[in-house]
């Protein structure tokens, strides 16, 4: 499971078994009092958009609400919707 640590100087990202080796977890992992306790938040690496308008693009770890997310949603250009919905030709 992939976690972030919040700190004044910003956000890490990793597995929880990477960030804190030394601290025995139970087999489903750190629980909601772990989380608070050590300023971290869960990750998530998706957020809902429009397939047919929009994407997902990768950038720096940021808060919002209750989770820690690596993407953001983008509008796709003219030239990836075009490459989406090509022209249909008419053929006699």
């Amino acid at each position: 499971m992939l976690i972030a640590q919040i700190s004044e100087t910003g956000i890490v990202v990793n597995y929880y078994k990477e960030l804190f080796p030394n601290t025995s977890f139970s087999s489903n992992g750190p629980d909601a009092d772990w989380f608070v306790e050590n300023n971290c938040k869960k990750v998530n690496l998706f957020k809902p958009h429009d397939r047919a308008t929009q994407k997902l693009v990768s950038c720096e770890p940021y808060e919002e609400g209750d989770w820690v997310y690596t993407v953001q949603v983008q509008d796709l250009s003219e030239e990836e919707l075009a490459a989406l919905n090509p022209p249909v030709s008419e053929t006699v």
